[in-house]
């Protein structure tokens, strides 16, 4: 699981606006913005200041193929860029998983989705490291803590998430 959670904002104007155009718009252009955004957001919190490597969540072939590119390592390259943590391209999405979401609200069914999604592709690199993962949205957290789940199971001490936006439960 993933131990601490950092996000800019809730996935509300203008931060859902803004994911949206870059993740379905092609708007590849705030990707640096937003990375901004994030590294000046991780360089206030202790325990993210500390981590060795970036790992942005991986996009399945299929759909990375259909988008052209991954949102989330373009946010990651940036982050990268002003804070010279390297990125590790340690995992990789083994299952196209139906996105998030289009999955209503409903904890399980969004856990069953990511279950078996990634896998790593190292292990030797990765042991003892703290790493962040990087995300654009996040709701119930059930990607975050599959990919954290398997870089643990790699020998990574701490994975700590850093996102955009956090999706608000519906009361």
């Amino acid at each position: 699981m993933v131990t601490h959670t950092r996000w800019l904002g809730h996935y509300a104007p203008p931060l859902r606006t803004l994911v949206h155009e870059l993740k379905y718009r092609n708007r590849t252009k705030l990707a640096p913005l937003l990375g901004d955004a994030l590294t000046s957001l991780m360089m206030t919190d202790g325990l993210l200041k500390q981590a060795d490597l970036l790992v942005p969540i991986p996009l399945h072939p299929a759909r990375l193929r259909e988008r052209g590119y991954n949102q989330s390592e373009l946010l990651a390259r940036r982050v990268s860029q002003l804070t010279g943590i390297p990125i590790s391209g340690a995992l990789r999405r083994v299952k196209n998983t139906k996105p998030q979401a289009r999955i209503e609200d409903d904890d399980e069914a969004r856990k069953k989705n990511v279950k078996g999604a990634f896998a790593a592709r190292s292990d030797a690199a990765l042991r003892d490291k703290q790493v962040i993962l990087i995300d654009d949205v996040t709701t119930t957290g059930a990607t975050l803590d599959a990919a954290a789940q398997v870089l643990k199971q790699a020998g990574v001490r701490a994975v700590y998430a850093l996102v955009i936006a956090q999706v608000q439960k519906k009361q």
